[in-house]
């Protein structure tokens, strides 16, 4: 089945939501991908390079090592 009526100023009318819609998902697309851009190294990102400060007690658990220090029982 085939339209008789083919006014192309009628059809651009009646798509331009969908035309739009098209538009702002392609703008949305390369905007994500500016953002999230691929390549970078990611590895060492968030991970702590120094030592705790002196005197700072940390546990295994925690990523640091634990005091090897032992009390001697009675």
């Amino acid at each position: 089945m085939s339209s008789n009526d083919t006014d192309p100023n009628r059809a651009a009318r009646r798509h331009k939501p969908a035309i739009i819609a098209i538009i702002f998902a392609v703008v949305v697309v390369v905007v994500a991908f500016l953002f999230f851009m691929p390549g970078f190294d990611e590895q060492n990102e968030g991970i702590a390079t120094t030592p705790p400060p002196e005197g700072t007690t940390s546990t295994e658990a925690e990523g640091g090592m634990a005091d090897t220090e032992t009390t001697p029982s009675q």
